[in-house]
């Protein structure tokens, strides 16, 4: 899979898995939301308070695998320091509509505004080192 077939493949919303290392236990894996920054390094919204944002922070690094449950079977995985700023209301609003289209998630965006203003996310960019692909048919 080529760079560019790579980001194209990306700009899909797809639901990513999210690893990073748990010390002491296996590495956290969960699913989650993702877009692409202007430069196309992956970023995702998660509470401060959450499990994952904690050992983001504690780790300073995750993974994101992002694939295509069908055929042709395809996943993009990248890998590398996170940077972690408080969330803006922008964040969660282009989120939403990436997944739920402009009218229900304006709607999520509007019902989370208050909980966003209160600075309690993370706006989480991979700054990506490794890339590792797979695609049929790309």
């Amino acid at each position: 899979m080529t760079n560019d077939t790579a980001r194209l493949f990306l700009a899909k919303p797809w639901v990513a898995m999210l690893g990073v290392a748990a010390p002491g236990k296996g590495p956290l894996t969960v699913p989650v939301w993702y877009s692409l920054d202007s430069e196309g390094r992956p970023w995702l919204v998660s509470p401060k308070a959450s499990l994952k944002s904690r050992l983001i922070e504690a780790a300073s690094r995750f993974t994101l695998t992002v694939q295509r449950e069908a055929r042709p079977y395809a996943y993009v995985s990248a890998e590398g320091p996170a940077l972690l700023e408080t969330a803006a209301p922008d964040d969660i609003k282009q989120m939403a509509v990436r997944y739920l289209g402009e009218s229900a998630g304006g709607e999520f965006a509007d019902n989370m505004r208050e909980v966003i203003e209160a600075g309690t996310r993370w706006r989480i960019t991979l700054m990506p080192e490794r890339w590792s692909t797979y695609g049929l048919g790309e």
